[in-house]
């Protein structure tokens, strides 16, 4: 029964992360240009496929990105929104929503199982939204609305879902089969979105279903494998329905390439490991020597304590505490050995949340009796050498978001201007035609990127073409003209060079040559993943329904 204490308390609780929460909110809608570039605008044209009645978002190069749901969200805010609320707003309202949710229920998650700690105190929650906060490499990047919600809402899904099923186990009832329906619908959902999540998946749903076997009859048993099954087909329902427009079932590799037959290759992996991933996940600099100090003696404290409890409290050690330990020294196993993943940014974008595994392990045990004030102290150390980055990490994504919303001002406009169909490298074609509504007929080069998320006819490639080329992306759209056109097409340069900088750079426009067969050029080249083709009925172009 609710009292007004327990509602206070049930307040007081939740207040820290509310802070979080609301410092992240901050960053999306308060500086929402500067995350922008293709590939999150390819999820904004997506949303606005939807908003104009147009087809279903299967038309993005990274395949498991079909199914995310920030383009959904997109549309629904569009419906919402004031008609000129610009679109970046939108896009990092409706990316905010989802992470921000994820990171509400995995609070909620520790929280449950915290309460049932042998030794709760009223500061472990508030320790756990400082170091949050302490780590502004992991607040920035959740903020970007790339990819990221992708994981930590799954991640949410299944560890708030735990967390129900374990609680029930632990007062010997049978849990509620909504709450194995959503562990097995977050569980599909991951599998084809983000496979990598999967791993945290089976450390939780494995032993919580052994759990449930040891202590109720086979028959609840069984029903258990039907309502997991159930939730797993739920899950992938919307992709089955996608596949209706040739989307893959399966868009990964099968193989996975390491360097496990060497010692060469082991040793590789484990310099990759310290050299460029941890670092990476949290935010230390090489001049910070100090900095690795402080992070491994934080990280060797939980780890420390998390064995101490093991040996001596077993029982205070839940299933969600093993997921998160072993899911993710798995993932950062898996990510060490696969040099693909941890040479650019997708390989961070994989290990981001091992933070969020090294905040719960921290605080579900190293802030115990006779560790408190040490790790009080450590907080602090932490939070304290995180001030410097934050306040460069802060500069350089304000300046970012100065430019981004110079370019739909006063670049997109210039554009417009010139009357004729521009070519420009990916990175740049999506970002444009995105932040022009698609009002501004552009294509990219080269054309085996996102084909099938062209904004052009075939019959307008025709006419005067002019590609778009801005210092630090155009080099490799250079390459592509140059080996079907040859040297001559940098001999047009354009009457009305472009005045707006783009990111700080110069941009220019240069002619293409007159006789130049942009369709055969088009039709020639294959799409990286695959091609989809246009629904029977449906529009060709963006365009047509403005």
């Amino acid at each position: 029964m609710l009292t007004a204490n327990t509602i206070r308390t049930a307040l007081r609780l939740r207040l820290p992360m509310a802070a979080v929460l609301i410092v992240m909110a901050a960053l999306y809608l308060g500086l929402p240009y500067r995350s922008l570039d293709s590939d999150v605008a390819t999820f904004g044209l997506m949303g606005e496929d939807l908003y104009r009645l147009g087809y279903l978002p299967t038309l993005t190069y990274g395949q498991n990105y079909i199914f995310s749901l920030t383009p959904y969200l997109y549309t629904f805010f569009r419906f919402v929104l004031p008609a000129d609320t610009p679109t970046p707003i939108t896009l990092a309202l409706a990316g905010s929503v989802l992470s921000l949710s994820g990171l509400w229920l995995v609070y909620e998650s520790f929280l449950a199982v915290w309460r049932r700690s042998a030794t709760p105190h009223p500061i472990t929650p508030l320790l756990f939204c400082i170091l949050l906060l302490a780590s502004p490499l992991y607040i920035f990047d959740l903020s970007r609305n790339s990819s990221i919600e992708l994981s930590l809402f799954t991640l949410g899904g299944l560890m708030f879902a735990a967390s129900r099923i374990f609680a029930a186990l632990h007062e010997r009832k049978a849990p509620s089969p909504g709450w194995w329906v959503l562990a097995g619908a977050m569980f599909a959902y991951a599998a084809y979105s983000r496979p990598q999540i999967c791993l945290v998946g089976l450390f939780l749903l494995l032993p919580l279903a052994y759990q449930l076997l040891r202590n109720v009859s086979a028959s609840a048993g069984f029903r258990t494998v039907f309502w997991l099954l159930a939730g797993g087909v739920l899950g992938w329902l919307p992709l089955l329905l996608h596949r209706l427009w040739r989307a893959p079932l399966w868009p990964f590799p099968t193989t996975l390439a390491t360097h496990l037959n060497s010692w060469h290759g082991i040793r590789e992996a484990c310099q990759m490991l310290g050299q460029e991933i941890l670092p990476a996940i949290f935010g230390l600099n090489a001049d910070h020597p100090l900095r690795y100090a402080v992070i491994a003696l934080w990280l060797g404290s939980a780890l420390v304590a998390f064995f101490i409890v093991l040996k001596k409290r077993k029982a205070d050690i839940t299933v969600l505490d093993y997921a998160w330990l072993g899911g993710f020294l798995t993932l950062l196993l898996i990510m060490a050995l696969e040099t693909n993943l941890t040479r650019n940014a997708t390989g961070r974008r994989y290990c981001l949340h091992i933070y969020l595994a090294a905040v719960w392990l921290f605080c579900r045990f190293a802030v115990r009796p006779g560790w408190r004030n040490y790790a009080v102290a450590l907080t602090a150390a932490v939070t304290l050498f995180s001030i410097p980055r934050w306040i460069e990490l802060t500069r350089a994504e304000w300046q970012d978001n100065l430019w981004i919303k110079a370019v739909q001002n006063h670049l997109i406009p210039e554009l417009r201007a010139q009357h004729a169909v521009i070519l420009a490298n990916y990175w740049d074609a999506y970002l444009l035609a995105f932040l022009a509504r698609g009002q501004l007929p552009i294509e990219a080069v080269p054309w085996d990127w996102v084909r099938t998320y062209g904004l052009l006819r075939e019959n307008e490639l025709r006419g005067r073409t002019l590609w778009f080329v801005s210092t630090g992306y155009g080099h490799s759209t250079a390459d592509q003209l140059r080996a079907h056109f040859g040297p001559k097409v940098l001999e047009h340069k354009t009457d009305l060079p472009l005045q707006t900088k783009y990111f700080g750079r110069a941009c220019e426009l240069w002619q293409l040559p007159a006789d130049a067969d942009l369709v055969a050029l088009m039709k020639k080249c294959q799409p990286r993943y695959f091609t989809t083709p246009y629904p029977p009925g449906a529009r060709h172009d963006l365009r047509k329904n403005l």
